[in-house]
C-alpha cells in the first residue's frame, strides 16, 4: 500500500527541506538527500515483524510558503505489516511540531 498526502507549511522551501534533511526520529534516518529536488528519503529498518517503510518527502514552493509531499510505503509488496499511514503521519507531527 502506497500513502500519498500533503501538508502546508508557512515557511521557506529551503528551511523545510534542512529541516527534513536533519530530521531524526525514534527508529528513522534520512537514506537519502536529493538537494536540487528538495526531496529527502527517510527510511525504518528491519525489525522482527517488518522489513521496513520508506517515506520520500518532497517540498515545493507555496502560496503559503511550502507544499511537502509525502509517499509513504513498505519497503517490500510483501510487507503486510508496514504501516505507512504512520509513517506518514510521524513526518507530518514532526513538520507541525517545528512550524506549527
Amino acid at each position: 500500500m502506497v500513502v500519498r498526502e500533503s501538508v502546508e507549511i508557512k515557511a521557506p522551501p529551503e528551511e523545510v527541506y534542512s529541516f527534513l534533511a536533519s530530521l531524526s526520529l525514534n527508529g528513522l534516518k534520512v537514506s537519502r538527500k536529493i538537494p536540487e529536488m528538495k526531496t529527502v528519503i527517510i527510511s525504518s529498518g528491519l525489525s522482527l515483524f517488518s522489513w521496513g517503510e520508506s517515506i520520500e518527502a518532497s517540498v515545493q514552493s507555496s502560496q503559503a510558503g511550502s507544499l511537502v509531499i509525502l509517499r509513504a510505503q513498505g519497503k517490500s509488496q510483501l510487507n503486510i505489516t508496514a504501516d505507512p499511514k504512520a509513517l506518514s503521519q510521524r513526518v507530518k507531527d514532526a513538520l507541525k511540531g517545528r512550524f506549527g
